[in-house]
């Protein structure tokens, strides 16, 4: 988890807010028992402790699993924040979940 005000993305977004989920992955065989959630929960929890009104992440396009997992915690499209870093036409996409009101 990088902090909020944290260049995560090496210049392709600029700096935000709040904290970043970045490089979640669960092996092959762990997948489907709840490992990836529990990070993700535990992320927010951290985040929560930390006074943070968001915290994001962003997925590659074909992560489709990953984005189905985040939709279903109750992260959000945040598309202004998508990205092409490889200039390869695949999509990085940003996602959003409010903590805090």
């Amino acid at each position: 988890m990088f902090p909020a005000k944290t260049d995560a993305y090496q210049g392709f977004v600029k700096a935000q807010d709040y904290p970043e989920i970045r490089m979640l992955a669960i092996m092959p065989d762990a997948r489907k028992r709840g490992v990836g959630s529990a990070l993700i929960k535990d992320c927010i929890a951290r985040s929560r402790g930390r006074n943070a009104k968001y915290i994001g992440l962003h997925t590659g396009e074909f992560m489709t699993g990953a984005m189905r997992l985040y939709e279903k915690i109750g992260f959000h499209r945040v598309s202004e924040l998508d990205f092409v870093p490889a200039h390869d036409g695949i999509v990085v996409k940003a996602y959003r979940y409010q903590i805090q009101e």
